[in-house]
């Protein structure tokens, strides 16, 4: 005899309350990895614009990678001219143009746009892929531009340190009291990392911090302390060789 099954009215509450909860972790996970594309480099679809329409506007673009340790350009990079749709996450690629630096690390683009792009919410967007075997500056490797008459088109430069491993080792000698202790290491001008803070401290206490820094330049390491508002810093500086560890002590 078949056993008919029956689902009481609390139940069928319950199933409908973990339907709900189900489609808000599909939302939620859908929204996380949108929002982790430019993390981990998820693919899109690549479109290139061929400006057709009366909208047409004629623009040039001129710049170098330049290796900053030799002075000298960084030929092969490739470099790509798009646009880009801030927040749309699954926005294909709308590429205008590729290029791929020369041997002097320099490149160009000289094609047409098509201006209704900037009216649907586009901005004209310049980039270079990471490689991880350097620095690179500016930091995000992309320019956004909103006008197109902007000067700093004919000039766009990217600047490659190639990449040294430094070790700070910083041990507790003193027994001074300090509100706070910090370091900090540069090898540019009017940009410097800070690699640690702290407010309190085991006396006893060695640590060692790891930093990624540019090879066969000075890097310029500072630390100091802090006390009722009055400072104290020191300076020093040490050239890192690229393919080995380089060490720097600090007793404070």
């Amino acid at each position: 005899m078949p056993i008919a099954s029956v689902v009481v009215p609390h139940a069928k509450k319950r199933l409908t309350t973990m339907k709900k909860i189900g489609l808000y972790q599909l939302i939620f996970l859908i929204i996380i990895i949108s929002s982790c594309e430019d993390l981990f480099d998820i693919h899109k679809d690549e479109k290139y614009i061929v400006c057709k329409s009366t909208n047409c506007y004629p623009i040039t673009i001129n710049g170098k990678i330049r290796d900053r340790v030799k002075n000298a350009g960084v030929k092969g990079i490739p470099v790509t001219f798009r646009w880009v749709k801030p927040q749309c996450w699954f926005c294909p690629e709308n590429i205008i143009d590729k290029k791929t630096t020369n041997i002097l690390g320099e490149f160009s683009f000289n094609c047409s746009i098509d201006t209704s792009f900037l009216s649907q919410g586009y901005d004209l967007f310049f980039s270079i892929q990471d490689y991880p075997e350097y620095i690179i500056f500016p930091y995000d490797r992309q320019f956004s531009f909103y006008n197109l008459k902007d000067s700093s088109l004919n000039n766009l430069v990217f600047d490659f340190y190639p990449k040294a491993n430094l070790q700070i080792e910083i041990e507790r000698t003193g027994k001074d009291t300090f509100d706070y202790f910090s370091i900090e290491h540069s090898f540019r001008e009017n940009h410097s990392y800070v690699d640690y803070i702290i407010s309190s401290v085991d006396p006893k206490e060695t640590k060692v911090l790891n930093i990624e820094t540019a090879s066969d330049i000075k890097t310029y390491i500072k630390w100091g302390k802090t006390f009722k508002s009055k400072h104290i810093d020191y300076r020093d500086s040490i050239i890192c060789l690229k393919g080995k560890i380089n060490t720097y002590k600090i007793k404070y």
